[in-house]
């Protein structure tokens, strides 16, 4: 590691192989859901389903070892992984419900070999959030601050780019998805609401607490949608006899 005018440089990890783990309070299943992937990284929302598991388990019990070893088992993972992971994995669960985390996400996970060929997993990123209203995360010593950025004035200059454009070019066949947590969240999803409806495009915001893999699910079928016809439904419902094609892009 190395500091220079303000930034810190760190060394690169060398691997052959990247993790994607997390932990979240899954909307779907309604109990703590871990996600784990070997084929993770930072492209896993590019990945098929078969590749990556999704498994809920019982917060009495917490995320034990074979929970971690059957998941990575069935991924067909190399057999080099899963003893490290099996070790090291299962002590985030005591992070995450000891300090009142409502996620916890390792973004790639490296395997990096040592000096006898055994691969270690090294967290290159990481990232998680707190239930404000549980107590335990006051033990951290943290700010009660969970973003930087207001979500309105994002939202609100969204909108206002999307009205310009179609002030200069025409209305534009759109289905709009969003997902977002932060502060004045409800404002900037209105701001971006209202926007849409004025414009009379289809659209779905999806809040805080929606599972950010069933938001990706849902902008993919409505890809898909726009894609088999549902372009031009919508531009005929925007006043366009036939969708400009350069306004899909």
């Amino acid at each position: 590691m190395a500091k220079a005018n303000g930034v810190t440089f760190e060394g690169a990890v060398p691997a052959e192989h990247e993790v994607y783990f997390s932990i979240s309070d899954s909307t779907r299943y309604r109990a703590p859901t871990m996600t784990l992937t070997h084929r993770g990284g930072v492209d896993i929302e590019e990945l098929d389903k078969s590749e990556v598991a999704q498994v809920p388990f019982d917060p009495l019990t917490g995320l034990k070892a074979f929970v971690v070893a059957n998941a990575l088992s069935e991924l067909n993972a190399p057999k080099a992984l899963i003893s490290p992971l099996v070790q090291q994995l299962p002590k985030l669960w005591e992070l995450y419900h000891g300090f009142g985390m409502t996620t916890v996400e390792l973004n790639p996970i490296r395997m990096r070999p040592d000096r006898s060929g055994r691969l270690t997993p090294v967290a290159c990123d990481f990232k998680c959030g707190f239930d404000r209203d549980d107590p335990r995360w006051q033990r951290l010593g943290l700010p009660g601050k969970s973003n930087n950025t207001d979500i309105f004035e994002t939202f609100r200059a969204m909108a206002d780019a999307l009205r310009e454009h179609v002030g200069r070019h025409g209305p534009t066949p759109l289905y709009i998805v969003a997902g977002r947590g932060g502060p004045n969240l409800v404002r900037g999803m209105g701001a971006l609401r209202d926007t849409a409806e004025a414009l009379g495009l289809p659209y779905r915001l999806f809040g805080f607490d929606s599972d950010m893999s069933e938001v990706v699910a849902y902008a993919r079928k409505a890809d898909q949608w726009m894609r088999q016809g549902g372009r031009e439904a919508v531009a005929r419902a925007i006043g366009l006899g036939e969708p400009l094609r350069h306004a899909a892009e």
